[in-house]
């Protein structure tokens, strides 16, 4: 788990999103930290358990959060946007290479505010974080 410390996180500019992004494959993760902060994002924790993901977002807040939906653990990406969607009321974008195998009845209760496939177009995770300011 990563996390900024309160005062980085304050002291950065309010021009984008303040994200959490939840991915258990480290190099994954990198490419999607810095796609999000190229988008003038912040990305403001990082983990790969779903667990995990719904503490970090009780306890930061973000405005978004990035979500895979394999994760370390036997909980998925599915389960941890479930609840963090009925708990918090915060949405996520998911961004996975398994969108396909997914039942579409699922997505219901969990209202995406995206669904990127993996590989992604340049830009398009910085495009659909932004795209929640209409929502």
């Amino acid at each position: 788990m990563m996390t900024l410390p309160l005062e980085d996180i304050e002291s950065k500019s309010p021009v984008g999103k303040r994200v959490l992004v939840v991915e258990d494959e480290p190099l994954i993760a990198y490419d999607l930290v810095s796609e999000i902060e190229s988008g003038n994002h912040v990305v403001i924790g990082q983990c790969g358990v779903a667990a995990e993901a719904v503490a970090l977002t009780g306890e930061l807040k973000p405005d978004v959060v990035v979500m895979d939906i394999g994760l370390l653990g036997k909980q998925t990406g599915i389960d941890a946007a479930r609840e963090i969607r009925k708990r918090f009321g915060i949405g996520c974008v998911f961004v996975s290479a398994t969108l396909d195998r997914v039942d579409p009845d699922v997505w219901g209760d969990i209202q995406p505010l995206a669904l990127i496939r993996k590989p992604y177009r340049d830009k398009a995770l910085s495009r659909a974080i932004a795209q929640d300011d209409a929502a």
